[in-house]
């Protein structure tokens, strides 16, 4: 088999230098909060997930096997990563203004991505199988979808549309302009990603293999790194 890895690899391996640059500065910055913390953690699962991407194209271009755990472990990153996002959207829309229940509200999320991560490894309910894509210029796969996997899809797409209300709601109720100002950028780094989402898994659902998830999700990503990126440097939020 040609090795083709270094090209079909690239968006991964540009998303995760993006991701330890950012993950570096923000965590010895001087701002420690609840909202730091959230986004380190979201931060953390989308490394995981690129690294289960790199070892997914590294399994299939290099050593020809087909990569089950590393389609996993791409899974179960990504459920925990948009269980923190959703999260970290939830303290910037109402930060503030519902500290009773700031704990509380976040608890159903969490508890679906646990319910989601057991089907993932204790059986072949949420993934049944893989499939190998051939692009031309490398390999990558996609899941064969078990019987419960509309919960992961349900999960994912209900999250993307969430953090979009949420943002909007944040930008224009938030009391000080810097609280709106985080909402507002959280919207402008999201949309692509969500936007992505909505259009993949769509297309997944319908049998439509066009795009994949673990070539374009990187490039998405790496733009809300951008912007965030930029809001913290520019704005220190």
């Amino acid at each position: 088999m040609e090795l083709s890895l270094p090209v079909i690899a690239v968006p991964a391996v540009i998303a995760l230098t993006f991701k330890a640059g950012i993950y570096v500065y923000a965590r010895f910055s001087q701002i420690h909060n609840l909202q730091t913390r959230l986004y380190l953690l979201f931060l953390f699962f989308l490394s995981i997930q690129n690294v289960a991407e790199i070892f997914v194209f590294h399994a299939l271009n290099v050593r020809d096997e087909l990569p089950y755990f590393e389609l996993k472990l791409f899974y179960a990153s990504t459920i925990l990563a948009l269980a923190f996002l959703l999260n970290l959207s939830l303290t910037l829309a109402f930060d503030g203004r519902y500290e009773t229940s700031r704990r509380f509200l976040p608890a159903g999320i969490y508890l679906w991505a646990v319910v989601l991560e057991v089907l993932l490894f204790a059986g072949t309910l949420l993934i049944k199988d893989l499939q190998i894509l051939d692009y031309g210029f490398g390999y990558t796969a996609t899941r064969v979808p078990g019987p419960l996997y509309f919960l992961f899809e349900i999960y994912a797409l209900g999250i993307f549309a969430s953090v979009i209300g949420l943002s909007l709601y944040g930008w224009r109720k938030q009391e000080t302009a810097q609280k709106r100002l985080k909402n507002q950028i959280l919207l402008v780094a999201i949309i692509p990603m969500a936007v992505l989402a909505f259009l993949v898994l769509g297309l997944l659902h319908f049998g439509i293999k066009l795009f994949n998830a673990s070539l374009t999700f990187p490039v998405a990503i790496t733009f809300f790194l951008a912007v965030t990126a930029y809001a913290i440097h520019q704005h220190r939020l």
